[in-house]
């Protein structure tokens, strides 16, 4: 009482001086005469905290009569912004107006940490600041004391004894003036956070010595030239236009990012490869500087969000990036081609200690960062990773630790560290920390997600929610070894029946008990698939259920999920190293029933330049294509979406541009429509993060931009018919070794440059008659010791009908048995090499009907290892054509099977039928 009696007291007798300090988390003094505040809504908060600036009711604060007499004057303010995590969003902080209204000094926070001051007609901007914080708690804030000095000759923002920015001008007229704090007369959006006290003071009539550039002297030298050169405060009036990227826009753009993003890293002491960031950003610096590089421009169509997004009817790509905090990036991402970015949010921002849920981090951040996303139209996925909270952990502390017994969980290093930390761990591999059929996990995810969703789901920029981070299930638990028991009941109905299938001497189904050294050991081979059929059921019943979830409280809003793409194992590992093992077990993922369960295709993939194993080509590509390949089959009505795509190293030897580009435009012909890198996320302390690397920032928008623009030819190509099959065996490659996913991978990559378009089928869907011989002219087997019981019948029901098999090396059994299990048309034993390959690949098309129209050879008319090219047609009958060159040298190419060519770049007609493309370079063409 006495505290708000005094505060009233002080408003009354004080105000026209505004010399006291105003306290703002005081009502009695906010609602006081003299101090008004304001919002859109007519509802505004104050607390313990402060004035509430944050969604959605956006709070402004007035201050009258704050007299000014020639004298030097202080304003100070205490302020703690919404997310300073890694950058905030742009709003008005601090202003003085003159009686008329005029407003004659202005503070705003603008993107990526920095200060913006307006004063006596000129304007000036900081460098980013070091303000970190949170964005879990609402006792997590970091206030700070933030000073605007007036002075004889200039104005400046003052922070822990230093000036931040200034600008020279003479003072303002005496007079009273009114102070602004958050947004003035409803125009715009204040900055993001709590306004805690302002007091306007006496001051000295100097301005203390600027901030010191932080970090190493030589390189914060170079950054800062960059800063003098390239950052100004109208840095966000770069004309942007949603239908339209301009190169030239984009490549200030990703600078504008680079230069933001090594300053973070000086800020915050993270040197590791800074050397190779400055050097990459000063020649593309140089190269904008000097004029020397084109202003293409790429029409990319209506820049609205989708009402479908990578669902039947929407023919658009979507290109962006993974991280957090990227709201704050919109202008610069938006210019850079940017259309889609992806974050997420975990149970624990949503959350409280006991479990109930809090709206703490989505009115801090989530949704202010959807509002303006939508201001530039990039499109959000969201991710909703349901990390198990720790009031759920403290109750299941077996789901923390270690896994017990034997068995590999990762390198030798982090297996001497869990050896060290050992707990007798059941379940929760990885992120997760769950035994997801657990009730009250489900529980959980339940109380999360029926609170999440009715705040985000009807923004427009939502478009598609991923319902897991790189999940892998691996439980051990008392509820999952009676869940496989069960299931084994189903399956064999008795003890002798399962005794007799895994050679064991079980007295009862009841006494299987089911741990880590018995799931690795491959030695019994009918017991471990049976582990991974039930693994992956309990798996898909999970995901079902936060899909139903997300369909009940989001309806409308696709989901996918982002699983690992170790389908076909981990082949650049040596067999039996622990990162192989640590890949290759029954991660509870079943990729086919998930393709079919999503609206999305969903996948976390790779592509770099650093996993060839041949030595011949640049690029990993195969592997990945080999990937999209077997999931397109799965759903070929659906798309792909790869919301971690990792297809580029920023840090050295980092990627080369040409070859992101080529490898985006691979990913679009073999199904990808929508991908996120990972990452970017200045100051995150992790070397594969792409703001600081502006050559890799600037290509990927540039080529996102070039797919969109052309993408009636991609989508032409990613649509082509498929009707050579390659079968795949899931049993034979996780329990039958490595040879039949080695063997299905080297088939693929030959069959790349063959012209023939392979499809990838498991044998599920043979035996589930979702393929037949009318949908392949050919399926060619390799290597199978293991298939499914039920293959052959399917092999042979499909040859029935009409269908042509052909059998490369064993399958199940030696090869002089093989007539009596499958009618094979040819058999062949022999283990060709990889241009052996190709050349059988390319004789069985021709055999079989199924050769390109179009034929790609060198100048002697022979195929070229590392030259993909595929062909499409186009509504009005035209074919397209595009070619890429993935080997390590420039190819002369000669071109069969076509007339009239045009090269789509240049619009221009190619003689001959001749092209040469460099290491890395594409090709599209319009023919007949």
């Amino acid at each position: 009482m006495f505290r708000t009696c005094l505060a009233v007291l002080i408003l009354s007798a004080a105000a026209a001086l505004s010399a006291a300090p105003l306290d703002l988390t005081d009502p009695a003094v906010t609602g006081g005469k003299g101090v008004s505040l304001f919002n859109r809504t007519g509802r505004v908060k104050v607390d313990r905290l402060g004035v509430w600036n944050v969604w959605p009711d956006y709070t402004g604060i007035r201050v009258d009569e704050v007299e000014l007499d020639g004298a030097p004057a202080d304003f100070e303010f205490t302020f703690s912004p919404a997310d300073t995590a890694l950058a905030w969003l742009d709003g008005h902080l601090f202003s003085l107006a003159d009686a008329s209204g005029n407003e004659v000094l202005r503070l705003d926070m603008v993107r990526r940490g920095r200060f913006r001051l307006a004063f006596a007609g000129n304007k000036a901007v900081s460098r980013p600041q070091k303000w970190d914080c949170t964005v879990v708690n609402w006792d997590n804030l970091t206030p700070r004391k933030l000073t605007v000095r007036l002075a004889p000759g200039g104005a400046a923002l003052l922070m822990d004894g230093r000036t931040v920015v200034k600008l020279d001008g003479p003072m303002p007229a005496p007079g009273s003036y009114r102070a602004f704090l958050g947004r003035k007369d409803d125009a715009g959006r204040g900055a993001l956070g709590w306004y805690s006290s302002f007091e306007r003071k006496p001051a000295p009539a100097e301005f203390p010595e600027p901030q010191p550039l932080p970090g190493k002297p030589e390189w914060s030298a170079r950054v800062d030239a960059l800063e003098r050169l390239f950052i100004t405060p109208e840095m966000d009036q770069i004309p942007f236009d949603k239908d339209r990227i301009r190169a030239k826009d984009a490549r200030i753009a990703a600078i504008y990012i680079a230069v933001d993003g090594l300053w973070y890293r000086l800020l915050r002491g993270l040197t590791p490869g800074f050397e190779f960031f400055l050097d990459e950003l000063e020649k593309l610096a140089a190269a904008v500087r000097a004029g020397e590089l084109p202003d293409e421009v790429y029409q990319v169509g209506g820049g609205t969000p989708p009402d479908r997004f990578l669902t039947p009817g929407d023919t658009d790509f979507y290109y962006g990036d993974c991280g957090w905090g990227l709201a704050a990036y919109a202008p610069e991402l938006a210019r850079l081609g940017v259309n889609l970015v992806s974050e997420h949010i975990w149970p624990e921002a949503v959350l409280d200690a006991q479990g109930k849920p809090r709206d703490v981090m989505l009115i801090r951040r989530t949704m202010p960062q959807l509002e303006e996303f939508e201001k530039y139209n990039i499109a959000f996925d969201l991710m909703i990773a349901p990390y198990t909270p720790n009031c759920l952990l403290k109750k299941h502390p077996e789901w923390e630790g270690a896994f017990f017994g034997l068995g590999t969980e990762s390198e030798a290093e982090n297996l001497k560290r869990q050896t060290e930390e050992w707990k007798g761990r059941q379940a929760g591999h990885g992120f997760l920390k769950a035994s997801v059929i657990a009730p009250d996990y489900r529980e959980m995810c339940r109380t999360f997600l029926e609170y999440l969703l009715p705040f985000v789901r009807n923004s427009r920029m939502l478009v598609a929610i991923d319902l897991a981070n790189e999940v892998q299930l691996e439980d051990y638990s008392p509820l999952m070894q009676q869940y496989f028991r069960d299931w084994l009941r189903r399956k064999y109905g008795s003890a002798e029946k399962l005794n007799a299938a895994w050679r064991s001497n079980y007295a009862s189904i009841d006494d299987v008990l089911m741990v880590r050294p018995l799931v690795f050991d491959r030695t019994h081979p009918v017991r471990f698939w049976d582990w991974v059929l039930c693994n992956r059921e309990a798996g898909t019943g999970h995901f079902r259920f936060l899909h139903e979830l997300c369909r009940r409280n989001a309806p409308g809003v696709p989901t996918h999920v982002k699983h690992l793409p170790h389908e076909f194992g981990t082949p650049w590992y040596e067999m039996g190293s622990n990162a192989r093992n640590f890949y290759d077990y029954a991660d509870g993922i079943d990729r086919k029933a998930l393709a079919g369960l999503t609206e999305i295709i969903g996948t976390d993939s790779w592509a770099d330049n650093a996993h060839d194993e041949s030595g011949r080509l640049s690029s990993d590509v195969p592997m990945q294509s080999a990937y999209f390949s077997l999931l397109r089959s799965y759903q070929p009505e659906k798309w792909i979406f790869d919301s971690e795509w990792h297809i580029l190293r920023c840090d050295p030897p980092a990627t080369p541009p040409a070859c992101l580009d080529m490898v985006m435009q691979q990913n679009a012909v073999h199904g990808l429509r929508a991908g996120t890198f990972w990452l970017v996320c200045p100051g995150n302390g992790q070397h594969l993060e792409l703001s600081s690397t502006a050559p890799l920032m600037l290509q990927s928008g540039l080529t996102g931009a070039k797919i969109r623009s052309k993408r009636e030819y991609f989508n032409a190509l990613a649509s082509r018919p498929r009707r050579f099959g390659v079968l795949y065996s899931p049993k034979s490659r996780y329990v039958g070794g490595d040879l039949h996913s080695l063997r299905l991978l080297r088939y693929f990559e030959a069959g790349m440059f063959s012209g023939a378009e392979l499809r990838i089928v498991d044998e599920r869907q043979l035996i589930g008659g979702e393929v037949t011989a009318r949908d392949l002219d050919l399926l060619v087997v390799l290597d199978t010791p293991l298939p499914m019981e039920e293959t052959p019948a399917a092999l042979r029901k499909f040859a029935a009908d009409g269908g042509k098999l052909i059998l490369y090396g064993d399958f199940a059994t030696r090869l002089a048995d093989v007539d009596t299990a499958v009618p094979f048309l040819r058999r062949e034993r022999a283990t060709p090499s990889q241009d052996e390959w190709l050349r059988r690949i390319r004789r069985d098309a021709a055999e079989f009907g199924l050769a390109a129209p179009v034929d790609v050879t060198d100048e002697q008319g022979r195929p070229v290892y590392g030259v993909e090219w595929h062909v499409g047609r186009l509504a009005d009958g035209r074919r397209v054509l595009y070619i890429a060159n993935m080997s390590k040298e420039t190819r002369k190419l000669k071109l069969s099977g076509i007339t009239g060519l045009i090269d789509t770049d240049t619009g221009k007609a190619v003689p001959a039928g001749n092209i040469e493309l460099p290491n890395w370079g594409t090709f599209i063409g319009i023919c007949r």
